[in-house]
């Protein structure tokens, strides 16, 4: 069983706790927030805007824990047996760094899937 959590060192206090390796059936407790840190800080920092701007003349609300988010990634991988270290390389690259599919630019104009876009044959 690998498991991974994206950005771990990135995402302190994230933590991963294993227990009873020796024994027939070990025990794993991921933590995206570990219970072993302080509670996250959403308290209000300031009670005033730091954006002056307004909308219709009201005056924006910026000094609120609204939205506040953490937001975190893991993934279980299971093997039928030991994964060889090239193997393991592979998965946690993968799980980092997830590929992105793409297409063809053509197939994007001629779908239209961005828009309208004028296709200039000579000018590009």
């Amino acid at each position: 069983m690998l498991v991974t959590l994206k950005d771990f060192w990135q995402k302190h206090p994230s933590s991963i706790d294993i227990d009873y390796l020796a024994n027939d059936q070990a025990e794993c407790t991921i933590w995206f927030w570990s219970n072993q840190a302080k509670a996250m800080n959403l308290e209000h920092y300031t009670d005033q805007t730091h954006v002056e701007s307004a909308y219709e003349g009201f005056d924006e609300l910026r000094a609120t824990a609204t939205g506040i988010a953490n937001t975190n990634e893991g993934t279980i991988t299971l093997f039928s047996e030991a994964p060889t270290d090239k193997m393991l390389n592979f998965y946690l690259q993968i799980h980092q760094q997830k590929p992105l599919l793409h297409c063809d630019p053509l197939y994007y104009v001629e779908t239209k899937a961005c828009g309208f876009l004028i296709y200039l044959e000579n000018h590009i």
